[in-house]
């Protein structure tokens, strides 16, 4: 029975090729040139132009959605457009049944066929329809097979701590998979560098930038056709938090913290990978071979990079200590309502800071639980933190400097290693020189290239090394007891003007857990949890707002308010040198605003009662010349609050009998000039 018809020949005949992984498309030839020979077939049965469909090399049959290639076949199918799919077996179309089975659907619907090198199906017919489906079963059954014998093998094998994917830099694998640290000195120091500048800088970012100013290699574990490599890189972002997050380097073994989640979007299958914390994890080994740094310092860096993320409105994370003028940012929470105290800073360049609740942004209609400027609270902080620890200033000054004085030496060990290993490649270099032919001018200049190259390198560490021992000259005995003297005084050595904003920051975390403030009617209060424990209360006056503001602005308001519009007021305020208590000039909108928010400010006079110079002779009918000469004769009370406010009238004082007269005299007069001019 020949099932190819006429019709199949006038359509396009598809060549499927695949492979499941680039490992076997680099070495499976044999496989590939299988797949490719059958187009000779297709032209053997008659289709004169095959299209071979080889997008889907190295990867997976287990979902079509990952297959452009496969999503390609099922249009054309679905188009009516394909006369017979060639695939050498089932399993290179699909190893996922649902996909499998709708491909037969599709094929009996549009009459396609399916060939292989053995035999033709087309899948309108029962029996072969029955024979495409068993080894669309088969397929999938098999390679699910194989896939549990792999994983349960894997997890026995990671169980023992025996199982690594690939060795993490710092670590050699020992025969019997025995993980041991790098023999390398040069590389062992470089890890340990990096610990110990996170150490100090406390962020990801900064430790990365200091050890790239210091040009201090890293190194990184390249492989390559199945060998390994070191290569020596200056540090990136990423390398870093590779290295702080990994628990290999604090003794631990790790398998199966990475799991795939299964989602559908559009109607798409989409495979995510989810990380669940290390005690989730399939397996997980303390103590399970010597590490770079101890658990407790692990789990230390792990809880500094939590608080070091910036998320915005979220209580949970303090944020990274910065150079911002609030001393305790991210350390405060609200006695009301239990969320963390957000930071506002104000002023020129930001120089000012206020704490307050953000909850009322985030609930609508919630009224601000909390409002302060931060210069009060940060004092009184300040204050209990010199008291506490000011009597272990001594102690810490010393172990500072010991600690400073190992790292210096440290770093110089780095340095010198560095160097000793570009010794060794010129040495190499040097040799591999000497033992070419003089005559085969195409292979030394490219050796004596790199010999130059070597001895570049052996300069450049030279210097480097200099300069490090010249930037950390011990500490003479003047120097010695200058420290011990600021430590007997740590409050000297707190307001120092080399003690940065940053330090005192990190300082105040370390000795202490939280702050909680609450607001009462007339004070403040301060919850203090330090660290180990201890609670310390403090209580203290609240400062009102405009508390700050000279009280001469107080005086010229309650004079002038209703008289001078808040515009006029602020250019008076401004001519007076008079400032708000931000230290900010006067605007409308902030005398407004001032105005509105003190208390002791009294209502504004009333405009028919107070009147400057021109609304007072316009009141009488005479010029504001001839009002001003009144005033001058003292005719006519009027005052003026200070230099730069415009002269007052009091309304109830042009009422009396001697003001009146003069006004009446003043008038007469004036109609009796014009009468002359006249």
């Amino acid at each position: 029975m020949n099932k190819i018809e006429p019709t199949h020949l006038q359509r396009r005949a598809l060549i499927y090729v695949r492979q499941s992984s680039m490992t076997q498309v680099r070495n499976n030839l044999e496989s590939q040139k299988l797949q490719y020979d059958l187009e000779k077939r297709a032209k053997v049965l008659g289709w004169k132009q095959p299209v071979v469909v080889d997008e889907d090399l190295g990867k997976s049959a287990s979902s079509g959605a990952e297959r452009s290639g496969f999503q390609f076949l099922l249009e054309e199918v679905c188009a009516g457009s394909v006369g017979a799919i060639f695939a050498v077996e089932a399993s290179r179309l699909s190893r996922c049944g649902s996909e499998w089975h709708s491909l037969l659907e599709f094929c009996a619907i549009v009459g396609t066929l399916i060939i292989d090198p053995q035999a033709i199906y087309d899948p309108r017919l029962m029996d072969d329809r029955f024979l495409l489906g068993l080894k669309g079963t088969m397929s999938e059954m098999e390679v699910n097979m194989l896939r549990a014998r792999t994983r349960s093998a894997s997890l026995e094998k990671a169980g023992r701590g025996e199982l690594y994917v690939h060795a993490t830099t710092g670590f050699i694998i020992l025969p019997g998979n025995r993980r041991v640290k790098d023999p390398n000195k040069r590389t062992q120091r470089a890890i340990e560098t990096v610990f110990e500048t996170f150490e100090k800088e406390q962020t990801i970012g900064k430790t990365t930038r200091r050890l790239r100013e210091r040009k201090l290699e890293i190194p990184l574990s390249t492989s390559k056709d199945g060998n390994k490599t070191i290569q020596w890189r200056l540090p990136q972002y990423s390398t870093i938090r590779g290295i702080l997050t990994n628990p290999a380097y604090a003794g631990a073994y790790v398998y199966g913290r990475t799991h795939r989640q299964i989602e559908i979007h559009n109607g798409v299958k989409v495979i995510k990978t989810k990380t669940v914390a290390l005690e989730d994890a399939q397996v997980f080994l303390k103590d399970h071979h010597e590490g770079y740094i101890s658990w407790q310092q692990f789990e230390s860096i792990q809880q500094t990079l939590q608080n070091n993320r910036n998320t915005g409105n979220d209580s949970a994370h303090r944020g990274a200590p910065r150079q911002g003028a609030a001393l305790l940012a991210g350390m405060l929470r609200c006695g009301g309502c239990g969320c963390q105290l957000v930071v506002r800073y104000y002023g020129d360049n930001g120089c000012k800071a206020a704490y307050f609740c953000n909850r009322s942004s985030k609930i609508a209609g919630e009224q601000r639980c909390l409002y302060c400027s931060s210069g009060q609270i940060d004092e009184q902080v300040e204050k209990k933190l010199l008291e506490v620890i000011s009597p272990l200033g001594v102690s810490a000054a010393l172990a500072a400097y010991s600690k400073a004085e190992s790292k210096v030496k440290r770093l110089e060990e780095q340095y010198r290693l560095r160097l000793e290993q570009n010794r060794y490649e010129a040495q190499r270099a040097q040799r591999q020189y000497d033992l070419s032919d003089p005559e085969n001018r195409l292979v030394t200049s490219e050796l004596e290239k790199r010999w130059n190259h070597a001895l570049e390198q052996i300069a450049e560490s030279e210097n480097e090394l200099e300069r490090i021992r010249a930037e950390n000259i011990p500490l003479n005995e003047e120097q010695t007891l200058q420290l011990k003297r600021l430590g007997e005084d740590f409050s000297q050595a707190w307001n120092h003007p080399e003690a940065s904003i940053e330090i005192k920051k990190r300082i105040v975390r370390i000795v202490i857990e939280e702050i909680v403030v609450s607001k009462q009617e007339e004070t403040m209060r301060l919850m203090i949890h330090w660290k180990g424990g201890d609670h310390t209360e403090l209580t203290f006056p609240r400062k009102r707002c405009g508390s700050k503001t000279d009280d001469r602005v107080l005086e010229i308001l309650e004079e002038l308010r209703g008289v001078l519009t808040n515009e006029e007021l602020a250019k008076v305020l401004n001519d007076e040198k008079l400032t708000t208590g931000t230290g900010r000039m006067w605007t409308a909108k902030r005398v407004g605003t001032f105005a509105r928010k003190n208390k002791k400010l009294r209502a504004p006079r009333d405009s028919q009662e107070t009147l400057t110079i021109e609304q007072a002779a316009h009141h009488l009918g005479i010029s504001a010349q001839e009002l001003r000469k009144l005033v001058a004769q003292r005719k006519v009370k009027a005052h003026r609050i200070c230099a730069s406010a415009p002269l007052i009238v009091d309304a109830r004082g042009l009422a009396t009998p001697t003001t009146k007269r003069a006004i009446a005299a003043l008038k007469e007069n004036t109609a009796f000039q014009q009468n002359l001019d006249l």
